[in-house]
């Protein structure tokens, strides 16, 4: 049964034909979410994601899953994200958290709790997902979702996906025995799963091939799928683990051959899609007009996956760092379109950090300022150190300023705003008088 959160009617990349249900894998899932909080921790390519979303998919758990990013340390950035998440399964709830703002006090964490308390339904199962949380440094988000974990009765349990072990106070969870490990181990292949999975894509090999398959690989799911794609590509004669074309592939090998092997309009549009690395199906279409386009992206299958939960495309973290070693295929023109049409989608869909993040990127004064002038005059201190870190990367202190009226109105009155919110007063004072030297 999907769960009340799974979307069934969401436009999915093709590619199933690489998934193996996998009992063995689905038990430890289950096993380890009897725990408050759940941690999965392995290296790029492991299908961490993949394994939880499909176990979740298949339960009646209400899931709220949230990908998150380095801008997610800032408490504010980090609010947006978990309540438009929560805005599309509950839109009252989602809006509710909106108003309580980021838990920072004592009544403000009570307010998030008997919120969701009080949504939560006594024959259902609540559980939060966070993926990529190596990208969260110890801080205030970190902190409320130890918090979370701690504090009884909340969700039924938290997942914590990530690269390395999250940097939360494990030895005391585990004392209190509320956190359980799936570890690189248990997400790796078994030879029976490495042979299930072949036969999906109609590759028989003999027992010996999976063994020496298993052993070259580890079990490492990314290699282990993609080296059954290029099994796929022989004569069924030919199909074997000891054919010479097989063995002298590397994954570097197989990532240039897919991405060679696709045609010049789509390189370029994945080359795109790299720079924003997360985007949903609407900003999709907004990049392109082109529906063969986007279809044609089935060829991409092994590197890309849909969040379900989010209605999100991304592409794996290996492919992604391949492909940004060949931005420079792209113009500088062709870059800041991207950057700006992500900027506009965040900012119609009220996701202002990101929205900032992209004007900044893109250069765009006007767009950028526009999120800038929105908030009040003090804003929050890590919001203020966010958007001036962006205004100082976009215009660089000491260099010449663009002569157009909203890239002055950065520089001078919104960079002075943001450094009197963090106290820095001197700063302020000189960049003051520094515009009274300009325009007296």
């Amino acid at each position: 049964m999907k769960s009340d959160f799974f979307h069934s009617n969401v436009p999915v990349i093709p590619g199933s034909r690489f998934f193996l249900v996998r009992p063995r894998l689905d038990h430890i899932l289950e096993q380890a979410l009897e725990s408050g909080l759940t941690t999965v921790t392995a290296g790029p390519g492991y299908g961490k994601t993949q394994a939880v979303s499909s176990y979740l998919s298949r339960t009646n758990a209400v899931v709220l899953w949230l990908q998150v990013s380095e801008q997610d340390n800032l408490g504010a950035r980090f609010w947006e994200n978990l309540t438009e998440v929560t805005c599309s399964y509950n839109y009252s709830v989602g809006k509710a958290l909106q108003d309580i703002g980021f838990p920072v006090s004592v009544r403000q964490f009570d307010r998030f709790r008997d919120i969701l308390s009080r949504t939560m339904k006594p024959d259902r199962r609540y559980i939060l997902v966070f993926d990529d949380c190596h990208l969260l440094r110890p801080g205030p988000v970190l902190e409320l979702i130890e918090r979370s974990v701690v504090t009884p009765p909340f969700l039924h349990s938290l997942v914590m996906i990530s690269r390395s072990e999250p940097e939360i106070n494990t030895v005391s969870l585990l004392l209190k025995q509320i956190i359980s490990t799936v570890t690189a181990e248990d997400l790796r292949f078994t030879g029976e799963e490495i042979a299930g999975l072949y036969r999906l894509l109609d590759i028989t090999l003999p027992e010996e091939e999976i063994s020496a398959i298993l052993r070259d690989t580890e079990g490492w799911p990314i290699s282990v799928a993609l080296l059954g794609r290029e099994l796929e590509r022989l004569d069924p004669a030919e199909r074997s683990y000891l054919h010479p074309r097989i063995m002298e592939r590397s994954l570097e090998r197989m990532e240039n051959d897919a991405y060679e092997s696709m045609a010049p309009e789509l390189r370029k549009f994945l080359l795109k899609l790299s720079l924003i690395q997360d985007w949903a199906p609407k900003l999709l279409e907004a990049l392109t007009p082109d529906r063969k386009l986007i279809s044609a992206l089935e060829q991409a299958a092994p590197f890309i996956r849909y969040d379900g939960y989010r209605d999100r495309y991304r592409i794996h973290h290996l492919f992604i760092e391949f492909l940004q070693e060949k931005e420079s295929e792209l113009t500088e023109d062709e870059k800041l379109e991207v950057y700006n049409k992500a900027g506009d989608w965040c900012a119609e869909n009220r996701l202002s950090m990101d929205a900032a993040l992209n004007y900044g990127k893109g250069r765009n004064y006007r767009g950028l300022i526009g999120v800038t002038s929105s908030l009040p005059r003090m804003a929050p201190a890590q919001t203020a150190e966010f958007l001036l870190n962006i205004i100082d990367q976009t215009i660089p202190p000491g260099s010449p300023v663009p002569e157009t009226e909203e890239a002055l109105l950065l520089r001078y009155v919104e960079r002075s705003k943001f450094l009197i919110s963090l106290r820095r007063f001197s700063e302020a004072a000189d960049t003051c008088r520094e515009a009274i030297e300009l325009f007296a």
